[in-house]
């Protein structure tokens, strides 16, 4: 579909329509702060957070961890199913602590002290991203093909297809 969008019919080109697939997805991802195929991201922290807390590139498909560190930097791991209860509907997905449990009280290291590892994106396939989103990469490749000197970031015509769903 992408080689009909920007007129490209010889196969030497494939390469760099890949490249500019992937450039556009990830500066798509980067404006709108979120994840389109599935990856595992790990927000690091110096206290704990306020909870409920947004966990950021939504969509959020799961949390996986939670580590913390005291201050010899013994590490520790977070009861998840005891302790924290995710949110996965919301967007952004959140996570807050279940009816009367409390966060550890051990002393935190001073930096870096939380780890929250969590998977994040729309699915494992491009076809899983929104349509809107497809557009919007698609866009972006043909501008690409036809603005090859250009500066390598988003133009505005393509920003304003992402802009409703930023977050």
């Amino acid at each position: 579909m992408v080689k009909t969008a920007t007129h490209i019919t010889e196969v030497v080109e494939d390469d760099l329509l890949e490249k500019w697939i992937k450039t556009g997805r990830r500066h798509a991802e980067a404006f709108q702060k979120r994840a389109y195929i599935t990856q595992v991201l790990e927000l690091s922290l110096d206290t704990w957070p306020s909870m409920p807390f947004e966990i950021p590139r939504p969509p959020l498909q799961q949390v996986d961890s939670i580590k913390y560190y005291d201050v010899d930097d013994v590490e520790y791991t977070l009861d998840l199913n005891t302790i924290i209860q995710v949110d996965t509907a919301s967007d952004p997905g959140r996570i807050g602590l279940k009816n009367l449990q409390t966060l550890p009280t051990t002393t935190l290291r001073s930096m870096a002290a939380v780890k929250i590892r969590f998977t994040a994106g729309y699915g494992s396939a491009e076809t899983d991203i929104p349509e809107d989103v497809q557009d919007a990469i698609m866009l972006y490749v043909t501008w690409r093909n036809e603005n090859r000197a250009a500066e390598d970031s988003l133009p505005e015509h393509v920003k304003n297809l992402l802009r409703p769903n930023r977050v």
